[in-house]
């Protein structure tokens, strides 16, 4: 076996790319996570102050309209921001999967 200093610096410096790699991996999914969590705060409230005026008989119709389109929006980005926190997990190896029985007719 053949092992000369170059080999060895190669995988030295493979090793510590790698390492940099899992290091900057890191940070971007504790980054997604902190902004997942922090956009969801502002969209509880946009969906729920929606919600709450959808419920009130005395908003005209033009404004009810109005507001089905931002508690629609709100609800899709709701989705994006679940998505986010998914992918974070994924890749921190904490996401649980849950085993149910679901009916597809409803689905």
């Amino acid at each position: 076996l053949l092992v000369n200093e170059t080999d060895v610096s190669e995988l030295s410096d493979a090793r510590a790319s790698q390492r940099e790699l899992l290091a900057e991996t890191r940070v971007k999914e504790k980054f997604l996570t902190a902004v997942s969590h922090e956009l969801r705060t502002p969209l509880n409230g946009i969906i729920g102050l929606s919600d709450s005026l959808l419920s009130d008989p005395s908003v005209g119709a033009h404004t009810r309209s109005l507001l089905q389109v931002i508690r629609s929006s709100g609800l899709q980005l709701n989705v994006l921001v679940d998505d986010l926190i998914d992918t974070a997990a994924v890749s921190n190896k904490t996401f649980l999967i849950h085993k149910a029985d679901v009916c597809l007719a409803s689905v």
